[in-house]
C-alpha cells in the first residue's frame, strides 16, 4: 500500500492536477524527487508541470536529466520535440522527434508531430508520408486526416485532398464544404514555414490613375494616425490627400463634407481602424475603376438581408480579417470567392469604399435619412446600384478590420432604409422587416498564424477561387 507521501502518491496528484493548476502540480512533483530511488518518469513529469505553469527552459532541462537516466525513454524525447517545435527550433525538434518515433513507431501522434515538424522546416515530402503513415495506423483519427489535407490544399492539390474531405465532412457533420477547405488551407499555411512574401515596388508617377482623396472619419487621434500612416506608405508615388473628419455628426455627413473638401479624381471613405497589405493598391484601383464605377472589399450579389452578411451565402463575395495581428495570429472571414474581383454586386460593406468622383457626387452619401452611424454605405451602394452603376467586390485587396462593428441604433436605421427603398427591394422576405436578432453566419471563419500566412491565404484564395466557393 502506498504511504499517504509517497514519491508515487505526489506524482500521481501532481499528474492530476498539471492541466487545471500547473504550479500546484509542479510543487508537488519536486516534493516527490527529494524521495530516494526517482526514476525518468518523475523527472518526465516534472519537465510536463514545468511546460503547463510556462518555464520552457526548466521544461527541457527535466526531460534532459529525464533521458539521460533512460535513453529509450520514448515520451520523453516526444515532449522535447514538441517543446522545442513550439520554440521554433524546428532542426532540434525534428531530432528529439525522429528518436521517439525509432522508439515507438507505432505511435501516431509521434508520427504526426514529427511530420508537423519537418513540414515546418519545409520538407513537405517526408511530411506527408508521416501524415499517411499515421492516418493508416488510426483511420478514425482526424487529426493526420487535417494535416494531409491542409498540405495537399495549400498545394494546390485539390482532387488528391477529396478523399480526406469526405471522411472530414462525415466526421464534422455541420461543416459546409467551401468552409471546410478554407479552414485546410489555414491549417496548411500555419504548419509551414512563415511565406516570403513579394513586395511590389513603389508605384511611379506614371500610373494613369490621377488623384486620390481619402476620407476618413474619425474621433479617435490614435487610429487616425496609424490609418495616415498606413496610406501614405500603400499609396506612395501617386498624387494623393488624407482628409480627416473628427466631428460628423453622422457618416452620411462626414463624408458628404470630406466631399466638398476634396479634390481626387478617386475617393477612398473608409473606417479608420483598417490596415491594407497591399504594396500595389494604386494599380489595383487603376485597374479596377477603368472596368467599375464603385469597388469595395465585401458584399453581396443580391440584397435578400438586412445586413447584407446575413443573406444567402451563394450570393456573399469578398474576404475581410478582422482585429490586430498578433503572436496568436488573425481571423480572417471568408464571404465568397469567385476569382480576384466580383462584379454584379448590389451592396456593399462601407469599411472601404473606392469610387470615381463622378459617382460620388451624382449619388452623394444621405444625410437626410441616415443621421446615425449605420446602413450609410448600404444606402450608398444600393443607390449607386439602382443608378446603373458598376459595383465590383475586390478579394485581391488584403484587408484587416480591427474592429466588428456593433448594432445600436441599427433597427432604427434599418427602417429608415426599409421606407425609402420600398418597393424596391425585390428580395427580401418579410421577416427582414423584423428588428435583427442575430447576425447570422454564413461566411467561413479562419485563423492565420502570422502577416504573411494571411498575405499567402488571400493570394491563394484569389488564385484558387472555385475551390472554396458554395
Amino acid at each position: 500500500m502506498q504511504q499517504p507521501d509517497s514519491a508515487d502518491v505526489l506524482l500521481n496528484l501532481g499528474r492530476l492536477l498539471r492541466r487545471e493548476a500547473p504550479l500546484a502540480a509542479r510543487t508537488l512533483i519536486r516534493r516527490a524527487l527529494r524521495f530516494p530511488g526517482v526514476g525518468a518518469v518523475h523527472w518526465f513529469h516534472l519537465g510536463s508541470a514545468e511546460d503547463s505553469a510556462g518555464d520552457t527552459d526548466a521544461a527541457l532541462d527535466c526531460l534532459d536529466r529525464c533521458l539521460r537516466l533512460d535513453p529509450g525513454f520514448a515520451s520523453g524525447h516526444h515532449k522535447r520535440g514538441l517543446i522545442l517545435n513550439r520554440l521554433h527550433r524546428w532542426n532540434e525538434g525534428v531530432a528529439a522527434l525522429r528518436k521517439a518515433a525509432a522508439l515507438a513507431p507505432g505511435d501516431r501522434h509521434i508520427l504526426c508531430d514529427l511530420g508537423l515538424g519537418l513540414q515546418n522546416s519545409g520538407a513537405d515530402d517526408p511530411a506527408e508520408r508521416l501524415y499517411r503513415r499515421s492516418w493508416r495506423l488510426e483511420p478514425a483519427d482526424e487529426r493526420p486526416l487535417q494535416l494531409l489535407g491542409g498540405l495537399l490544399i495549400r498545394d494546390g492539390r485539390i482532387q488528391d485532398a477529396a478523399p480526406l474531405m469526405d471522411r472530414l465532412m462525415q466526421t464534422t457533420g455541420t461543416m459546409r464544404r467551401d468552409e471546410l477547405v478554407c479552414n485546410l488551407l489555414a491549417v496548411g499555411l500555419n504548419n509551414g514555414p512563415a511565406p516570403i512574401t513579394a513586395q511590389t515596388p513603389a508605384i511611379g508617377a506614371a500610373v494613369a490613375i490621377g488623384s486620390i482623396s481619402v476620407i476618413i472619419c474619425s474621433i479617435t487621434p490614435a487610429k487616425f494616425a496609424a490609418a495616415t500612416a498606413m496610406f501614405r506608405r500603400v499609396l506612395r508615388g501617386t498624387d494623393y490627400e488624407i482628409i480627416g473628419i473628427h466631428d460628423a455628426r453622422s457618416m452620411c455627413e462626414g463624408y458628404n463634407r470630406g466631399l466638398r473638401q476634396s479634390r481626387g479624381d478617386i475617393l477612398i471613405f473608409c473606417h479608420d481602424d483598417i490596415a491594407i497589405l497591399n504594396e500595389d493598391l494604386p494599380c489595383i484601383l487603376a485597374k479596377r475603376l477603368a472596368e467599375f464605377d464603385v469597388i469595395g472589399v465585401a458584399g453581396t450579389l443580391r440584397l435578400d438581408a438586412l445586413g447584407w452578411w446575413r443573406g444567402e451565402r451563394q450570393f456573399l463575395r469578398g474576404v475581410v480579417a478582422h482585429g490586430k495581428i498578433t503572436e496568436d495570429g488573425i481571423l480572417c472571414d471568408v464571404f465568397g470567392v469567385d476569382g480576384p474581383v466580383a462584379a454584379g454586386i448590389q451592396v456593399m460593406d462601407g469599411l472601404f469604399l473606392a469610387a470615381r468622383r463622378a459617382v460620388v457626387e451624382a449619388v452623394q452619401f444621405d444625410e437626410e435619412n441616415f443621421g446615425g452611424f449605420h446602413f450609410y454605405d448600404m444606402d450608398f451602394t444600393y443607390s449607386a446600384y439602382l443608378a446603373g452603376y458598376r459595383l465590383a467586390a475586390c478579394s485581391e485587396i488584403m484587408i484587416t478590420h480591427e474592429s466588428a462593428g456593433n448594432l445600436k441604433d441599427w433597427n432604427l436605421w434599418k427602417q429608415r432604409f426599409l421606407e425609402k427603398f420600398q418597393g424596391r427591394l425585390p428580395h427580401l422576405s418579410t421577416a427582414e422587416a423584423e428588428p435583427l436578432q442575430s447576425e447570422g453566419k454564413g461566411w467561413s471563419t479562419v485563423r492565420l498564424a502570422s502577416g504573411d500566412h494571411l498575405r499567402s491565404f488571400f493570394r491563394l484564395i484569389v488564385e484558387r477561387p472555385h475551390a472554396w466557393m458554395p
